[in-house]
């Protein structure tokens, strides 16, 4: 499939080029979320999470 892909489509970035780990929400947003959960101190794990 990868050299389908490479052979048809000259913008198709192979896999050693693409992030191991792609999530959906870019450095920005993941800035944002930690910015927010880390706003007030959390005493122990179990409020972080429920947290929102």
């Amino acid at each position: 499939m990868q050299q389908l892909f490479e052979l048809n489509f000259s913008d198709f970035w192979i896999h050693d080029l693409w992030p191991p780990s792609s999530p959906d929400i870019n450095p920005l947003d993941y800035c944002y979320v930690e910015r927010r959960a880390c706003s007030i101190p959390h005493p122990y794990i179990g409020m972080l999470q429920t947290s929102s």
